[in-house]
């Protein structure tokens, strides 16, 4: 026996995740237009006038990707292209 509740759920939900995000991939179209140059995520809050946690859930997930790598000097993380 389904709950009503349960039930509810019957046509809610997903069964295919895709990324959607424009602001990431803007930053790619960055990243892959200017391979060989550093960037920093203040860079990218400046830029594309988005908040600091924001760019920087993207940029972490772009490094997970393996999409980009990363180099600190100092306190600061200074991000380039893999490609």
């Amino acid at each position: 026996m389904t709950s009503k509740t349960t039930k509810s759920f019957e046509n809610v939900g997903l069964t295919n995740i895709e990324e959607s995000s424009a602001t990431k991939k803007e930053m790619k179209e960055i990243f892959q237009k200017y391979s060989e140059k550093y960037f920093t995520q203040k860079m990218f809050v400046v830029g594309l006038t988005k908040s600091n946690p924001y760019i920087n859930k993207i940029l972490r997930s772009l490094v997970s990707e393996k999409f980009i790598t990363f180099k600190t000097v100092g306190k600061t993380k200074f991000y380039i292209s893999n490609y």
